[in-house]
């Protein structure tokens, strides 16, 4: 259901990197999956609209989350294992972020 809701811009055709974000989606318990909501939308539920996952050149940066705007700035790593290994990092450090749960 939240790999309906994504929308990817500015990813090359041959890019790799959105499908690896859906399939990092698809290892993701309900645990995790509402930590990946909260980091992008600041909600631990399914936002209505769409969720949006935009390229960014810099390939050395880390995901950057825009909750306002329901967007995620990745980078096209086009790496599963840098794709999986940056996600989890965020997702691991939500609470040092400022998105611990009130």
């Amino acid at each position: 259901m939240v790999k309906a809701k994504l929308k990817f811009s500015g990813f090359s055709s041959v890019s790799r990197t959105p499908d690896y974000v859906k399939q990092f989606i698809e290892t993701l318990f309900a645990n995790d999956l509402r930590r990946f909501l909260r980091f992008i939308t600041s909600q631990a539920a399914l936002v209505t609209g769409d969720i949006k996952i935009c390229a960014v050149p810099h390939i050395s940066m880390f995901p950057k989350s825009h909750t306002c705007f329901n967007r995620l700035d990745l980078p096209d790593y086009n790496d599963k294992q840098t794709v999986f290994q940056r996600l989890r990092f965020c997702l691991d450090n939500l609470e040092v972020a400022g998105f611990g749960e009130a």
